[in-house]
């Protein structure tokens, strides 16, 4: 199988400027990174300036936009990522999916048992931070009948393991206590990361202790709220909460915190659009990705993605997407598929998965195979050019 992705081009002109290039100096801007003969050269480019689109008036070119911002299918999704922008260079950045505590969560703790409760972040929420430090993590304190540890683990396979636990002291109940990191975290490329801390009963205490956590409203994704009990594991929090922890993390040059020269207004998170409307937003600086899931097969989307600072918004980079149905397997490592091509039984190795589907160029499924990590395709039966 081959990959049939119709990536139209990426573009980071405002609406202004493609108002002064010519048509050929669009064409040009547009399509300069695919090889394409003349005519479908041209044609893409008229599909593609036809959909730009409008936005509201909250548009200002006095913002600084994002940067480097492409679209890629993803497990059944199309995943958009960009880079911050230009002028957000900050020495450190808070990460959070909380805000101000506004209720508890009651729990009991025994001697010796502990009760973890931490944030999720996976590869993506990370992907612009690769190499920066965990410095300090927040903590609200509400029991003065249990210690706090602040904590970390790293997904290593198939489980997450604890590499960093250190006791709160001098805590003061109801606000935010903030612990700085004893030894040197840098965060690496494809790791998964949980970032909180560990609860466990004074041992002064002859037995019981009841302890509540503090929680917020929060974004209500549930995406970043994992709980771990010393006899369940970890498993993650009902979505309408979030825990209120706060992570910063400290870049390796130890930047100075640079603003755009045209505004004192602060980067406070994006605005993603999709044919012009408004598909999501995002009032976290560090969440500098996207997921479409409602893309329709063969359909030329274009995504447009402003950089929010307060009310105001930057002027949208655009990408024009198309998904045809069909995936792509050029990048899964070790993945063998032979004999290719073939007339009757293909065998596929290789592939850590649980349901390999077979479809046509139309993304209709014609064939599905539940396995580990071997597969065998009967393709006798097939119509030609499926095989």
């Amino acid at each position: 199988m081959k990959k049939a992705l119709l990536l139209l081009g990426m573009f980071s002109l405002s609406l202004w400027d493609f108002a002064q290039v010519s048509k050929q100096q669009a064409i040009d801007i547009v399509m300069e990174s695919r090889p394409i003969s003349k005519k479908a050269h041209a044609e893409n480019t008229l599909v593609l300036l036809a959909t730009i689109p409008r936005f509201n008036n909250s548009i200002s070119s006095d913002f600084a936009p994002i940067t480097n911002l492409s679209a890629n299918y993803h497990n059944d999704s199309i995943l958009l990522t960009w880079d911050f922008p230009s002028t957000y260079q900050p020495e450190r950045e808070s990460l959070s999916w909380s805000g101000d505590m506004v209720s508890q969560s009651g729990s009991y703790l025994q001697p010796d048992i502990y009760e973890d409760n931490a944030h999720r972040y996976d590869s993506l929420d990370l992907r612009s931070f690769v190499g920066w430090k965990i410095k300090s993590i927040g903590i609200i304190p509400v029991d003065s009948h249990v210690i706090y540890y602040a904590s970390v683990w790293v997904n290593e396979g198939q489980e997450f393991v604890q590499i960093y636990q250190d006791p709160l002291v001098d805590t003061v109940l109801f606000e935010e206590n903030l612990h700085e990191l004893n030894q040197s975290i840098i965060i690496e490329a494809g790791k998964e990361y949980l970032i909180g801390y560990r609860v466990l009963c004074d041992p002064s205490l002859p037995y019981w202790s009841g302890y509540y956590n503090a929680i917020d409203a929060g974004p209500g994704n549930g995406k970043g709220n994992m709980n771990n009990n010393y006899f369940l594991g970890w498993e993650p929090y009902p979505p309408m909460y979030n825990w209120c922890i706060n992570t910063i993390i400290e870049s390796p040059e130890g930047e100075v915190l640079t603003l755009s020269q045209k505004n004192e207004e602060t980067l406070t998170g994006y605005r993603v659009y999709k044919d012009g409307q408004l598909m999501e937003e995002i009032c976290r600086r560090f969440q500098t990705y996207s997921f479409d899931n409602s893309y329709s097969i063969g359909e030329t989307v274009t995504y447009s993605v402003t950089a929010m600072y307060g009310d105001a918004e930057s002027e949208p980079v655009s990408v024009a997407f198309a998904y045809d149905g069909v995936n792509d397997f050029s990048d899964t490592g070790n993945v063998t598929i032979s004999p290719n091509p073939s007339n009757g039984l293909v065998r596929i190795d290789g592939m850590n998965v649980a349901e390999l589907r077979v479809c046509n160029i139309l993304g209709q499924t014609l064939k599905t195979i539940r396995n580990s990590n071997t597969f065998s395709v009967e393709m006798k039966e097939l119509a030609n050019n499926i095989k």
